[in-house]
């Protein structure tokens, strides 16, 4: 983590979340892509950190623990919140996360929400209205071969769609 570099510009702290059970490649992608140190090539460092929801060490899908002195006060205070993954698709994130991830949003953070992350921002009501696309390979949310609807806390609804190809996510408005 780079929190706390003196050479790291205002507005380029990011904050990824950390669940139990969640997928390592998803994680990995975002780690990767803004926890690399790259300053030597020119490109402007992140002020990075991985945030956990819970007292670690978390277990992964993968088998493996990860850790990090973080939690969510560092989520809310971020510029830029990534949420790259979330282990169950019908379940909402627990009300400290909602709270996180709602108070970054309110400050004027970036929320980056992909793979099943996407799941987590709309049961959080962050989507809106908004129309989203979701990339799965093979037959249909964890081997469902069925078009299912998930409702969002009467904020909206996700409706999934696949074919061999891919799973397409639609988050449709629910309010009269």
């Amino acid at each position: 983590c780079h929190h706390g570099r003196m050479d790291v510009p205002p507005g380029r702290s990011v904050a990824v979340l950390a669940t139990h059970d969640m997928s390592a490649f998803e994680l990995g992608v975002a780690c990767e892509v803004f926890g690399t140190d790259r300053s030597d090539r020119g490109i402007p460092r992140w002020d990075f950190a991985l945030c956990l929801d819970s007292a670690g060490p978390l277990p992964t899908r993968s088998g493996f623990t990860i850790g990090s002195p973080y939690g969510l006060e560092r989520l809310a205070g971020s510029d830029l919140v990534i949420v790259p993954s979330w282990p169950h698709l019908d379940v909402p994130p627990p009300r400290a996360i909602v709270d996180a991830l709602h108070a970054a949003a309110g400050r004027g953070a970036w929320i980056l929400g992909y793979c099943s992350g996407t799941f987590a921002l709309a049961h959080a009501g962050l989507l809106g209205e908004l129309e989203v696309a979701h990339h799965r390979h093979g037959r249909g949310v964890h081997g469902h071969e069925d078009h299912r609807l998930l409702s969002v806390g009467g904020l909206g609804r996700i409706r999934l769609a696949h074919d061999d190809h891919e799973l397409a996510v639609r988050v449709e408005n629910t309010r009269g």
